[in-house]
């Protein structure tokens, strides 16, 4: 893949400690940034299910930034 998006805090945690010492930051204006490794962009984005059950309010300004991260 080109793209991988990781799905919540601890995911991308995770993810990034293992391919590399990077941290993901969760803003509450929902700006993400990707992080490439290997040819391949790692976007750390909150998990859908947080934004339904606490950020609802939130989503069009979820899913607006999320889908900014795509490459078409």
């Amino acid at each position: 893949p080109t793209t991988v998006f990781l799905l919540g805090k601890q995911v991308a945690s995770f993810v990034l400690a293992k391919l590399s010492n990077q941290k993901p930051s969760f803003n509450e204006d929902f700006s993400y940034n990707s992080f490439e490794i290997a040819g391949i962009n790692f976007i750390p984005i909150h998990h859908p299910s947080y934004i339904l059950v606490y950020k609802r309010k939130n989503l069009a300004d979820y899913i607006e930034n999320v889908r900014a991260h795509f490459p078409f």
